[in-house]
């Protein structure tokens, strides 16, 4: 029987290696899915990036051939509106042009003061009429340019240009018409600059209605971000603030149906733009599941090598189970041994020393037994199967005097003495076979582990409806930390092994289970005299009272 324990407690270590190589070859193998995973996903990123960098780089001169479409409608307009005599007519008056500004069409959002200068130029003379805030040499510009004729034709005898105008710091913009004789020459210019607010809002609402090409239902102003600068000082920007991640830019005039000069038009991509166009719900499964799988190998990884060092434990405890066990059985056989020797040789010289040698033998016959008995209660427990108890109304303090006294030669072996406190009365459902096993353990232990010459207790009480049963003794105790620890199979303190004292790690695993077996508790704590105590409750127990012990007693 203890050979096959002994067999069934060997450790098995070379599964432990395959585990282990297994383990880590699929994590390296779940790390080479993940990187690849990883670098994939920088590839589709850049990738987006890239398209929508190409998107930005065609976006600048999509925009600025839009504003010159939406400008140039609200010119048509306005030059639809004015009287025929107004450019025909060299000193017409500026407040028609005023009067007649329509840029709600083109842009609908576009409110209050449209237009804070008018102007009007006598080619032929260079007369000039000015009303508002615009300096002579950005007039003197639009002037030059009128006389090259670098106007987009309305009709055969006008022609209109847009101008963004850096004017010392000041952007504006402003709509100009020239006036042509019969052999294309220049007559007169007239125009009008347009309000800054209004301006912004005219390039605002046109880039947000330009239909740039992106993924998703994402707008412009979410993916992309715009300004507008003339000669450095910037008109435009869309939207605050301004996060860059490939700018372009394009710089007017662009080919279009209106001549456009003096603006540069920039269309960037925000940094979050391919966020939006490709959330994370997106994301292939190629690329999410291998770093999935990546993170449940770490965490079986983790936990393997939890349980191979639990193992590592395990195995050490059982080595020192088996030495224990080993040289426990060897010291009463070899103590049974030699004092039947004495006895069978005739070299006892006194009928005191024969009883002596014969209370040595039964000592180490009970010691021997209760060890087996241990053993084999262990030996069921880890194969998964209960011991067959039959529990039965007991008195204890019967039966643990019954139990004591048979430590009478291990009392005298180590100078001690065992004092009893027990509750006459109180009955228990226990099985008397068990309950003389528990306590043969426990007081076994205090012997043990206490000091020579000390005093055990031993003692019963009724709590509630529950009997205790305690063991004191006098030696140092069991740290807090360790009180419930000392109830794991194998499991002895670190000082007792140093100290080599005899022990195999078991008896208060079989107490415990034991005590569960007859639905109650065991734990450790400390002793009034500052020793160990080990107390054993028992379920359902009561006090019987005097007229049915005496009754009892009788039968």
């Amino acid at each position: 029987m203890i050979d096959q324990l002994i067999a069934r407690l060997e450790p098995q270590r070379r599964h432990l290696t395959y585990l282990v190589g297994l383990l880590v070859l699929t994590f390296v193998l779940a790390s080479v899915l993940a990187w690849r995973a990883h670098l994939s996903e920088k590839k589709r990123i850049a990738s987006g990036f890239a398209e929508l960098t190409s998107v930005a780089e065609q976006g600048a001169d999509t925009w600025a051939k839009h504003v010159e479409g939406a400008f140039g409608a609200a010119a048509d307009g306005m030059l639809r509106s004015w009287p025929a005599t107004l450019l025909n007519e060299p000193h017409a008056p500026l407040d028609l042009l005023s009067k007649r500004v329509i840029l709600h069409d083109a842009c609908p959002d576009c409110a209050g003061q449209v237009t804070t200068t008018t102007f009007s130029v006598n080619l032929a003379d260079n007369t000039t009429q000015l009303n508002g805030a615009l300096s002579a040499a950005a007039l003197k510009e639009m002037v030059k340019r009128s006389r090259a004729g670098q106007f987009a034709l309305a009709n055969d005898s006008v022609g209109r240009a847009l101008y963004f105008i850096n004017d010392n710091g000041a952007v504006r913009a402003a709509i100009a018409f020239v006036r042509f004789d019969d052999d294309a020459v220049p007559v007169r210019l007239a125009g009008l600059v347009l309000a800054e607010a209004s301006t912004r809002t005219m390039l605002s609402t046109v880039f947000e209605g330009v239909a740039l090409r992106a993924t998703g239902e994402a707008g412009n102003a979410e993916l992309y971000t715009a300004q507008m600068t003339v000669d450095g000082a910037t008109l435009l920007r869309h939207a605050e603030p301004v996060e860059v991640v490939a700018r372009v830019t394009s710089a007017s005039p662009p080919s279009g149906r209106t001549m456009t000069f003096g603006g540069v038009f920039e269309v960037g991509v925000r940094p979050n733009a391919y966020s939006i166009v490709s959330p994370a719900t997106q994301k292939t499964a190629s690329a999410a599941l291998p770093i999935l799988l990546l993170g449940i190998m770490v965490l079986i990884l983790t936990m393997s090598l939890l349980m191979i060092r639990r193992e590592e434990e395990l195995v050490r405890l059982r080595a020192e189970f088996i030495s224990s066990v080993s040289h426990e059985l060897r010291t009463p056989l070899a103590q049974i041994r030699m004092f039947t020797e004495t006895l069978l040789l005739g070299r006892v010289r006194s009928d005191v020393e024969r009883r002596r040698s014969l209370e040595i033998i039964d000592q180490e016959a009970r010691r021997l037994s209760s060890l087996v008995e241990n053993v084999l209660l262990f030996s069921k427990s880890e194969g998964g199967v209960k011991p067959r108890l039959t529990p039965q109304a007991t008195p204890l303090a019967s039966e643990i005097r019954r139990a004591v006294e048979g430590f009478g030669p291990m009392l005298r072996q180590h100078s001690a003495d065992i004092r009893t406190e027990l509750q006459e009365n109180l009955i228990a459902a226990v099985d008397r076979d068990a309950l003389r096993q528990i306590m043969i353990n426990l007081i076994d232990n205090a012997l043990k582990y206490g000091p020579t010459g000390q005093r055990v207790m031993v003692g019963t009480a009724m709590f509630d409806s529950d009997a205790r049963i305690w063991v004191d003794d006098e030696g140092p105790g069991i740290p807090g930390a360790d009180r419930e620890r000392v109830f794991d199979s194998f499991v002895r303190l670190r000082r007792d092994v140093d100290a080599q004292a005899a022990g195999s790690g078991i008896g208060l695993a079989v107490v415990r289970e034991l005590a569960k077996l007859h639905g109650g508790e065991c734990w450790a704590e400390a002793a009034p005299g500052g020793g160990a105590r080990i107390v054993v409750q028992f379920p359902d127990a009561y006090l019987r009272t005097e007229q049915a012990a005496n009754l009892s007693v009788a039968s």
